[in-house]
């Protein structure tokens, strides 16, 4: 009667396990080592079912040394690692100043010509309003059959003032009675009108003719423009001075 052997453990770990299944010829009789619960069974011959163990094959120690530096430094780079320094490039003391150069030529084109888009515009803004005092005064001496005058205002806006200085502004009257008050203009122009001012009559004519002249600048870059009233009291502007 055979004795049972105690269990001796786990394998050692320089065998591997294998199926018998993977073997290339199952048919052939090999020798093997076969592991059971009762422990190690001494070397057979034959097949039987159950799992192979064979001698497991180990790399020397620099040979997994060099596996190991291999796969680091294949390994990505991670956030916090290393990175070279960008060199960043700056303009030279010659770049700055040609680029100074430019940007004051550019200035010194554009500056006067916007100077002298804004002076034409005011002129223009000026003439009109003188355009649109006129016309409804003409309007209003129709619709209500009675003389309206456009005048030069006083310094508190309540009666005509004799002058040709129209600067401070203007009044649109029927009688004594203030329609409407124009304000002096923005920018301190030169707008010169008749002394006496212009009266639109109950039929649309003027008593007397007349013209505005309107001048926003002095010099050789004067914008000026001209408003004149008919006879009929047909209202025309032009730009340039007035005749």
């Amino acid at each position: 009667m055979t004795t049972a052997r105690p269990r001796q453990g786990p394998p050692p770990s320089s065998y591997r396990r294998h199926s018998i299944a993977a073997l290339p010829c199952p048919a052939r009789t090999v020798p093997f080592v076969a592991w059971s619960p009762s422990g190690f069974h001494s070397t057979q011959t034959g097949i039987i079912a159950g799992r192979i163990l064979t001698p497991r094959t180990r790399k020397p120690l620099i040979g997994r040394i060099q596996s190991f530096i291999a796969g680091v430094l294949s390994l990505p780079p991670t956030p916090h690692s290393v990175q070279p320094m960008k060199k960043t490039r700056g303009f030279t003391i010659i770049e700055l100043m040609l680029t100074v150069a430019v940007l004051a030529v550019l200035l010194g084109i554009g500056i006067p010509s916007f100077r002298n888009l804004i002076q034409n515009n005011r002129a223009t803004a000026i003439a009109n309003d003188i355009v649109g005092t006129l016309q409804t005064a003409r309007s209003e001496a129709i619709k209500r059959r009675s003389p309206i005058t456009v005048c030069r205002r006083n310094a508190a806006g309540s009666a005509c003032e004799n002058g040709t200085n129209w600067a401070a502004g203007w009044l649109m009257l029927q009688g004594a009675t203030v329609l409407k008050v124009w304000d002096a203009a923005a920018g301190e122009p030169v707008v010169t009108g008749p002394a006496g001012g212009i009266v639109f009559q109950s039929d649309g004519t003027a008593s007397a003719t007349g013209e505005f002249q309107v001048q926003t600048s002095s010099g050789s870059t004067a914008v000026q423009r001209c408003v004149g009233v008919a006879g009929l009291g047909r209202v025309s502007t032009k730009t340039g001075a007035c005749s």
